[in-house]
Formats: structure tokens, C-alpha cells, sequence
């Protein structure tokens, strides 16, 4: 879950918000409620979750088992001139689109070996929302690598870079 620090009490939240956490299952100051980014069906969790600072409302998910999924969030669309329009009010945040960046080390047809498995990652901050954003991943044999984001237009020149190791520079 993705909480909410706004959510201090009901009288400053707005009434779609009181009305969304009533009628769900959701706890009082969640935002984002994710079920199912991990598939449940095999014995793995959450190792580590992070925000890109560059492009707002994307989110990175890494398992134990060394799936690393990006999360495309946005606030939920609330009509300016409605009583919905609170200001300082909690907001709900909905998925628009997630991106498969690497599989679990065991799936059956992307899988590889344990010892090639992501153990973490961070974002690459470049400074600006200009450049696709791209995160950095140490495995577990100690390989490092960089992965870009998926584009969401076709035949970017930022999607021709090689961000291998053997690379010697890269321009922006």
C-alpha cells in the first residue's frame, strides 16, 4: 500500500475520497492499493519499492525473486469545480500502465539462473523528464547494469543507446 500523509482527518478530506475508503477495503490514508504486482502463486515478496524523481507518479518494484516492474500512477481525475476539488485533501492514485523490466529468475519462458537475478536497484536521476527515465541494477553475481524505461512511442534514438558495460560513453 501507498499511504497518503495528508489524510489527518475526515473533516478535511473530500467527499469522494471518505466515500472511496468506506465502500473499499482500503485502510483510512491509503493512495494506491497493489494486490497483485508480484504474482502470488509462487513464494515471493516485496524486497523494495522506489519513486523516480524525474518523472512523477512512476514507480519501481523489485521481488526477491528478481521481478522488476515500473508502475505508471496518476491522481485520480477529480473535476475542478466539484466538492470533490479539497484542498489539502487526501487523493486516491490509479494505475495507468505497468512495464515488465526483468522476469523472476524461474519463469518458464523468460527465466534465467538464481545467481543472474536483480537484488537491487535505484533510479538514475538525469535532471530532467526530458530523457526516458532508467534505473540501475546490481545482480546477484554483482553485475551491474542500466535498463531504460519502455518508450511509449516508436523509434525514439534513446532506445538505440547501448547501455551495456562495454559501452565507453554515452552522450545526452
Amino acid at each position: 500500500m501507498i499511504w497518503d500523509r495528508r489524510a489527518t482527518s475526515r473533516q478535511a478530506s473530500s467527499k469522494m475520497y471518505t466515500d472511496s475508503i468506506d465502500s473499499g477495503d482500503m485502510p483510512w490514508g491509503c493512495a494506491l492499493k497493489l494486490n497483485r504486482v508480484i504474482d502470488p502463486q509462487y513464494d515471493t515478496n516485496i524486497r523494495s519499492l522506489r519513486y523516480c524523481r524525474d518523472q512523477r507518479g512512476l514507480l519501481g518494484v523489485l521481488s526477491s525473486a528478481g521481478e522488476l516492474q515500473l508502475i505508471c500512477t496518476d491522481k485520480e481525475y477529480i473535476e475542478p469545480t466539484t466538492e470533490n476539488n479539497v484542498e489539502g485533501s487526501p487523493e486516491l492514485l490509479e494505475v495507468r500502465k505497468s512495464h515488465d523490466l526483468s522476469y523472476p529468475y524461474f519463469n518458464e519462458n523468460f527465466g534465467y539462473s538464481h545467481d543472474d537475478r536483480i537484488v537491487s536497484f535505484d533510479w538514475v536521476p538525469l535532471g530532467s523528464s526530458f530523457y526516458q527515465p532508467r534505473v540501475i541494477t546490481r545482480r546477484s553475481n554483482h553485475a551491474v547494469g542500466v535498463i531504460l524505461k519502455p518508450s511509449t512511442s516508436q523509434n525514439l534514438a534513446l532506445d538505440l543507446l547501448d547501455f551495456s558495460s562495454k559501452a565507453t560513453r554515452m552522450y545526452y
